[in-house]
């Protein structure tokens, strides 16, 4: 008869469910955008009777409550988030579901089947972990089906190579745990009141080496932009890296191939770990030349800011820019480095000193100092919004020396920099701009530095042909242009949360172009 009661109810218990919308439930108040979905940890149960188990409440909306759709065969409480479900004497086999809402009458669903006499039955008759491995390998076995009263005890531990772990509460959660702490392989005997019995085993092995086909060997680029490969050719899966020095190399898992770009000249160490804890550490050294890129009227460069999602990254009081080159020869309005239209170091119309053009020249100004041909050069560029008067406010140095520039026009100031706009499609270039060939730098460049912070002279001068500050405050974007391989960019360098790689074009447009090897030549003022 209770066996017809029980279907009986789960026949209704839709049409009960069903008879109000969610809005009438809720009292006519509206469900929040917010609300999660109910979910608890257990979805059907098997306990004998007499016997209690755990439900854990995994996602919802508080305001717990719980009903059984047969109390004669299940009871359940709920306290916060843990609900106890009681199986009652009633006859064998007998079945009742557990109903959880929430205070948005989300629902979750229990089935329980309880019976007067279960057989032993586990998740699991066999488990197998790792020895040597950090903090020890764990298994949880689980009890689906059983009598209570549970006993759980060694037939075999040769060596304590296992440790048992939870067995007091066994009765509660209905599970224990086994710890492996030596090779081996250990025999456990759980027993109900009942008598009936189970035997599990948990073998105790040695994790795989984490192996690599670079072991033993360094990796080694000799070119800035290099990529190489590593093989993991043994390990336990579940493969992390962490890099010693990010400034000197990237690397990217993929699967068990490592894929590995220089950025700068150096030598770091890249840390391998699998799911097991198994470690090795591979040696990478960058040794490149110190190259500059000759640009000579055939190739520029662009950094898109837009692609930062940080405006105050993009939109800032201060800036500076720092840019080292050489000149073949003085050409009409070539251009260094900037903006088309707000903010862009260029050369005047003969080419002989340096102009900047800011906001549609608005303010415009040019240099004293006159510019030379076959020779480095650096260029350092301020701003900073706070300042009033126009000469504090822009500043302009040339090899570490202030420059008293001449203003030509001064009919309107920055009260922001925003690095992300431009007439040329919001690029950010070097030796080209306003999409002219004609403005093309005929030159080379041998590093450029864009900051969100008004540089100091003491550390422009500090820096001048070298940047040796270390952790430097607001470095945006750092290309030291020594790829030395052919390639389309110019590595970021500055080790922000956002890489700005360079993208090389040639003319004709903003195209991205591959660079010959022939284009690489050495900076001389380096040595």
């Amino acid at each position: 008869m209770k066996k017809i009661l029980f279907i009986l109810s789960i026949v209704t218990l839709p049409l009960v469910f069903t008879s109000c919308s969610d809005d009438d439930d809720n009292g006519g108040n509206t469900i929040p955008a917010d609300a999660v979905e109910l979910k608890v940890d257990e979805t059907e149960l098997q306990i004998a009777q007499e016997n209690s188990r755990i439900v854990n409440i995994t996602a919802g909306n508080g305001d717990y409550k719980v009903t059984s759709s047969n109390e004669e065969v299940a009871t359940a409480t709920v306290d916060g988030k843990v609900i106890t479900i009681t199986a009652l004497p009633t006859d064998n086999n007998a079945e009742a579901i557990i109903v959880v809402t929430d205070k948005y009458y989300k629902r979750a669903y229990i089935k329980v089947e309880t019976a007067a006499v279960f057989g032993i039955r586990l998740n699991k008759s066999e488990a197998t972990l790792f020895s040597q491995v950090d903090g020890q390998d764990v298994f949880t076995f689980k009890i689906i089906t059983g009598n209570g009263g549970y006993k759980v005890e060694y037939l075999e531990n040769p060596d304590n190579c296992t440790e048992l772990i939870g067995i007091e509460d066994i009765e509660t959660t209905g599970t224990f745990t086994v710890k492996g702490l030596d090779n081996g392989t250990a025999k456990i005997k759980i027993t109900d009141k009942l008598n009936k019995s189970l035997t599990v085993v948990t073998k105790v092995i040695a994790p795989d080496p984490l192996i690599t086909n670079y072991d033993g060997k360094i990796l080694q680029f000799s070119a800035t932009q290099q990529n190489g490969k590593v093989e993991i050719i043994s390990g336990n899966g579940g493969y992390k890296l962490e890099i010693a020095d990010p400034s000197i190399v990237k690397a990217s898992m993929n699967g068990s191939t490592i894929e590995i770009t220089g950025k700068k000249n150096g030598s770091t160490y890249i840390t391998i770990t699998d799911s097991k804890k198994q470690e090795n550490k591979l040696t990478v050294t960058v040794d490149g030349k110190n190259y500059g890129l000759a640009l000579d009227n055939k190739f520029w460069l662009y950094a898109n800011f837009g692609n930062i999602t940080d405006n105050k990254l993009v939109k800032v009081k201060q800036t500076t820019w720092e840019i080292i080159c050489r000149l073949n020869s003085l050409s009409w309005l070539e251009t260094f480095i900037g903006m088309e239209g707000k903010c862009l170091l260029r050369g005047t119309g003969d080419g002989s000193h340096i102009e900047l053009s800011a906001l549609g020249d608005a303010f415009k100004f040019h240099s004293k100092t006159e510019l030379k041909t076959n020779e480095w050069i650096h260029i350092a560029f301020v701003i900073d919004c706070s300042k009033t008067n126009h000469k504090e406010q822009y500043r302009l140095f040339i090899n570490g020396e202030e420059d008293d520039y001449i203003i030509d026009n001064q009919s309107n100031r920055h009260e922001e920099v925003d690095l992300a706009s431009s007439n040329d499609d919001n690029k950010f270039t070097l030796g080209r701009a306003c999409g002219d060939d004609r403005r093309m730098l005929n030159g080379s460049i041998g590093e450029a530095r864009v900051w969100t912070v008004a540089r100091t002279p003491e550390q422009i001068r500090a820096n001048l042909w070298r940047l040796t500050e270390k952790d430097p405050v607001g470095l945006l974007g750092h290309w030291e242009f020594n790829a030395g391989i052919e390639t389309n960019y110019i590595q970021d360098i500055a080790g922000g949360k956002f890489e700005n790689n360079l993208t090389i074009c040639g003319k004709g447009g903003a195209i991205s172009t591959k660079v010959p090897m022939s284009a690489w030549i050495e900076k001389d003022y380096l040595k």
